[in-house]
């Protein structure tokens, strides 16, 4: 009985971490649909209007807000498909475009 209380209390406090208190993270990707390559936003010059990408997905930028990364994907040049990703507890996935 109190092994099914241990894990109750356990899953519990994983499920309040995850849904309250854990803050999402997101980051623009961009994937080119011919090579597949994929690259990640790691640098915007808004005085020289331009982007800077990395390969090294350590490296790009992270985003706290998912609308300033939607807007910073909408002001990527049209001829690149770009993609939001957001964090959970499993690791990166692709954001499925129903909303921030």
């Amino acid at each position: 009985m109190s092994t099914l209380l241990f894990l109750v209390i356990v899953g519990g406090g994983i499920y309040v971490y995850t849904k309250y208190i854990r803050k999402d993270k997101y980051r623009v990707m961009m994937a080119d649909p011919i090579t597949g390559q994929r690259k990640w936003l790691s640098h915007v010059d808004g005085v020289g209007n331009s982007f800077q990408y990395t390969v090294a997905s350590k490296s790009a930028m992270i985003f706290s807000n998912g609308e300033t990364a939607e807007h910073y994907a909408q002001i990527i040049p049209d001829n690149i498909t770009t993609v939001i990703e957001i964090k959970k507890l499993s690791g990166w996935k692709k954001l499925d475009g129903q909303g921030l």
